[in-house]
């Protein structure tokens, strides 16, 4: 703790990733590319081979369609999806591993980094960068494994290992972190209510 006021600063708190922290950090990293877009993005082909299933056997049931078409249909959409499933897991298992190796690099060529916490944000220094993050430029926090990863709204996360963290700091960090970013998350959708349309 720096400032004089209780829990108001931390840190700073000086580290270099080793090997397995990059490696973890970058293996997220990787994941998070490759899914970006959402579970909706995933979802959307199964639905849609529910759909055209449920539609075919629908016809063929009422007689609108031979149940040899119907058949045939329901051979089709299956081809189809099981074709769209190999497809799509193999570009997101390239956009993993691209993803993954881009960030690796980056990560190890950063060396000695010093990330500073307060009430209204966190601090980055080092790896030929000086970053700035206040909660309100914040996405969300997550605790995984060893790190603390907080994402901004667009760009890389900054990364806080535990172990240059003293014995419980890490859970009071997360929690600070936590509220700092829920708080500015509820003014951002407080001050789009109230500049909305009336």
């Amino acid at each position: 703790m720096t400032s004089g006021a209780p829990h108001e600063s931390f840190g700073p708190y000086v580290f270099t990733l080793t090997s397995a922290e990059a490696d973890a950090a970058a293996a997220h990293l990787g994941t998070r590319a490759a899914l970006k877009g959402g579970c909706v993005r995933h979802i959307a082909p199964f639905l849609i081979f529910a759909l055209v299933v449920a539609f075919a056997f629908l016809l063929a049931l009422f007689g609108l369609i031979s149940q040899r078409a119907g058949k045939t249909a329901l051979f089709l959409a299956a081809i189809v999806f099981v074709a769209q499933r190999i497809i799509s897991n193999w570009l997101v298992w390239r956009a993993h591993a691209s993803g993954r190796r881009a960030a690796l690099v980056r990560l190890q060529s950063e060396g000695e980094l010093a990330a500073s916490i307060d009430k209204d944000g966190l601090s980055l220094l080092g790896g030929g960068r000086r970053l700035r993050l206040r909660y309100t430029d914040c996405a969300e926090v997550e605790d995984l494994g060893a790190l603390i990863y907080v994402w901004p709204r667009k760009g890389e996360p900054i990364l806080l290992p535990k172990r240059v963290l003293p014995e419980g700091e890490a859970a009071l960090l997360f929690d600070l972190i936590k509220l700092g970013v829920g708080k500015a998350r509820a003014a951002r959708r407080s001050t789009a209510s109230r500049s909305g349309p009336r």
